[in-house]
């Protein structure tokens, strides 16, 4: 297994973390996923981005660079919520900071190793 597989199956699982952080804290009054699709929003996210490390990991150029916009959407979306629970003072918060941080620095663990020059 590549290594860039590895790291975008934990920037993967670390956006999971995210969206079930949100879940569990008052965000979810401001962050509009209903609590009834977050299952399939997670399945979905898993399901699309396995398929696209999967041809990255048979060196597909195209997976790549689908992988790199998701992975940019996914990073954009921790930001933001990582600012919006900075923002507010309300129960749970703490958790999703800690998940969203945790989600942008595995993702540029997926850019540093999809994207480095090797030899």
């Amino acid at each position: 297994m590549k290594e860039g597989v590895r790291d975008g199956l934990l920037a993967v699982v670390s956006f999971c973390a995210v969206m079930l952080a949100v879940q569990s804290s008052t965000l979810i009054d401001v962050v509009d996923i209903p609590r009834d699709n977050v299952l399939y929003t997670i399945l979905s996210t898993v399901a699309i981005n396995g398929v696209l490390l999967y041809g990255y990991q048979r060196d597909w150029l195209v997976a790549k660079l689908v992988l790199s916009l998701l992975f940019g959407i996914h990073m954009l979306a921790s930001f933001a919520l990582v600012a919006l629970s900075m923002s507010m003072n309300a129960t749970g918060n703490a958790f999703v900071l800690m998940t969203g941080l945790l989600c942008m620095a595995m993702t540029l663990g997926w850019y540093r190793s999809a994207f480095s020059v090797e030899g």
